[in-house]
């Protein structure tokens, strides 16, 4: 699976909640028994980051299309919400 996470626009705060949803994603990755890879990380101007690609690697680590529909709705709003794409 690859999963690639944008800060879009939003300044200093949403690079710093893209920052935050990386950590999440790699954390549950972790506690989950998948490999990760970090393939493209762009940290932020002042904090967090403003793109992040994740490389994972394990049995059953690919999203079902419903699981990426929820994904998409989770980050579609606000606009200043970090984009995660799956």
């Amino acid at each position: 699976c690859v999963l690639k996470i944008n800060s879009g626009a939003g300044g200093t705060e949403s690079q710093d909640w893209a920052a935050m949803l990386m950590r999440m994603y790699l954390r549950y990755a972790e506690a989950h028994g998948y490999r990760t890879r970090i393939a493209n990380l762009q940290d932020g101007d002042e904090a967090g980051i403003k793109t992040c690609t994740i490389e994972i690697e394990g049995d059953m680590a690919t999203a079902t299309s419903s699981q990426r529909t929820e994904y998409t709705a989770l980050c579609a709003s606000p606009p200043s919400t970090p984009r995660v794409s799956v």
